[in-house]
């Protein structure tokens, strides 16, 4: 709410990772019926915990069922969203509403129920092949992370970073936050990073031919 009422902003949200950088949480996925045993055999999945304005926040579209409520509860029954590609992997020609997933994690399997399917969103600055991986969002009440982002949509973005930084500070003055920055910077940087990284590849194979 304190991050919603800066100046300027239209949405705002918290989540783990975003699609600007690659996400991370990259965990086995189970469908029911499924055990441990099978996970080897079974694809994974990024798992980005977020609260409800995410999506709206982001522009992703949901293509089937809902969004978790924005006041959903650490007791509540454990739900998720998965991504349409995700979706039609684990169960192709049918609707994922109301199946149970299981994620692994540490050894152990925590099942939820999807709720809902999302629409495919590339990612910038990774070279997984497929770019679009499969994803699962949680609500970040059913799982804190210490590292969040805060995700704030704004027609002027600029004038944010002070008003931004200080509203985090006066909600907790001990919170380290990094600097802020606009999607369209995210994805310079992340494509300047992958553009060097070649250039670097490309040096050390001239360098082995002249050896």
């Amino acid at each position: 709410d304190r991050l919603a009422a800066l100046p300027g902003v239209e949405r705002a949200s918290i989540a783990t990772s975003l699609p600007v950088g690659g996400h991370t949480g990259e965990r086995q996925v189970l469908r029911d019926g499924e055990g441990p045993s099978d996970s080897a055999l079974t694809p994974t999945a990024f798992h980005v915990m977020a609260t409800a304005g995410y999506f709206d926040c982001l522009g992703l579209r949901l293509t089937e069922g809902r969004i978790f409520a924005a006041d959903t509860k650490a007791s509540d029954p454990r739900v998720v969203l998965v991504s349409a590609s995700l979706a039609a992997r684990l169960w192709p020609g049918q609707s994922a509403l109301g199946r149970r997933l299981g994620s692994m994690d540490s050894g152990q399997v925590f099942w939820a129920e999807v709720i809902g399917v999302v629409a495919d969103v590339d990612t910038v600055g990774t070279v997984r092949d497929p770019s679009t991986p499969h994803v699962v969002y949680k609500p970040l009440v059913h799982e804190p992370w210490s590292y969040v982002n805060l995700v704030l949509r704004s027609g002027a973005p600029a004038g944010l970073r002070t008003a931004l930084r200080r509203a985090v500070a006066e909600a907790d003055p001990d919170l380290a936050t990094f600097e802020p920055a606009t999607v369209e910077r995210r994805v310079r940087d992340s494509h300047h990073n992958l553009t060097l990284a070649g250039l670097i590849l490309i040096g050390l194979a001239l360098l082995g031919l002249g050896l």
